[in-house]
């Protein structure tokens, strides 16, 4: 009975919850809301039974944090996009899509996202001339230098395989037109990695030296520092524990006017989604983070390509703030992780179908 349940009742609350909207707008503010919660908590349970235990934890945490310490717009909205992002997570983990063409995929395109970048430095607006806006939009297939740059290396990964190789150099010529240096930091990261991976040990340091030498010229997360440091502060003399709740960050950055110095505006986000997470939901999402990330790096530990992948969605997450990386960027990182569990899970079923020697 509990498995016809889950196999009709669940799925089906949840295409009702995505589809659905009430006319009558008083209607909309309260059963919405409940009906909100219900599937948050009812899929949580079938995470949980599914053997996800941890990616449960997290939901029902967000849950429990946008409503303590106080429910608003903001935190109801960030719930839903964490609901959302949990089901694609859940889906591709038990699709049948192969590794090979989803990295082909990004391969494609990343490619065109650099062609659209050359487009830009000529000063040709894509969207434009396509007829697909009537606006300038943007730097390549994103909207912002951030996420341009954080795509190129998000699909760096992808790159470093037989035939895909050569074309690494055209993602540095799109990286150097983004303007940005989180990704530049991803991919520089992911190739001292790879060279030391191939026993490339002098690579690998040069590399090193280069990075440490870049910050030593021009140090751009100065001010973001500066910034984190205040918002580490506000959060303890507040003696916090469970954090301010899922999308209250811009509320607490404009009340303390966090990174606001000689004349500079304050911060909106926390440009670090590891301590964006920390700040609303608290110490409890430190916890479940670090048995995740342990599990990750448990189960890629086989797979050169996946471990790349690792280091430059790691490192992204590191400068780019959770509401700032854009739909696409995000579901690329959803697919990653959801590759690096598939991998791991069918390692552990090769294992236990392995038939011991007499």
């Amino acid at each position: 009975m509990i498995k016809q349940v889950e196999k009709f009742f669940i799925p089906a609350c949840l295409l009702f919850f995505f589809v659905f909207r009430f006319k009558i707008a008083s209607f909309r503010t309260g059963y919405e809301l409940s009906f909100l919660y219900f599937v948050s908590v009812l899929f949580s349970y079938y995470l949980f039974r599914k053997n996800f235990k941890l990616e449960a934890c997290f939901l029902m945490l967000c849950v429990l944090m946008s409503y303590y310490p106080a429910c608003t717009l903001r935190s109801i909205h960030s719930l839903r996009l964490i609901l959302i992002g949990l089901v694609c997570y859940y889906l591709l983990c038990k699709s049948d899509i192969e590794l090979r063409l989803f990295l082909n995929s990004l391969c494609v395109y990343c490619m065109v996202h650099v062609a659209f970048l050359c487009l830009d430095s000529f000063g040709l607006e894509p969207y434009l001339i396509f007829g697909m806006t009537a606006e300038s939009t943007g730097i390549g297939l994103t909207a912002n230098p951030n996420e341009a740059s954080a795509l190129i290396a998000l699909c760096t990964p992808a790159f470093m395989r037989k035939n895909w190789f050569y074309l690494i150099p055209a993602l540095m010529v799109g990286l150097v037109m983004s303007g940005s240096f989180g990704g530049a930091l991803a991919v520089i990261l992911v190739f001292t990695w790879a060279a030391y991976r191939h026993n490339k040990r002098i690579v690998s340091l040069v590399l090193l030296l280069f990075l440490v030498a870049g910050f030593a010229i021009d140090n751009p997360v100065n001010h973001r520092l500066y910034m984190l440091v205040q918002a580490v502060n506000v959060w303890f003399d507040n003696n916090l524990v469970f954090g301010f709740g899922i999308g209250h960050f811009q509320y607490i950055a404009k009340k303390f006017a966090l990174g606001s110095v000689d004349g500079l505006a304050y911060f909106h986000r926390a440009h670090n989604t590891f301590f964006h997470g920390w700040f609303e939901l608290g110490h409890m999402f430190i916890i479940l983070l670090v048995f995740y990330l342990a599990k990750l790096a448990k189960l890629v530990k086989n797979n050169n390509i996946l471990q790349y992948a690792g280091i430059a969605v790691f490192v992204v997450c590191n400068v780019n703030s959770a509401f700032r990386i854009n739909a696409i960027n995000g579901l690329i990182i959803i697919a990653w992780i959801s590759f690096m569990i598939k991998e791991g899970r069918n390692n552990e079923q090769s294992e236990t179908h392995i038939q011991p020697t007499a």
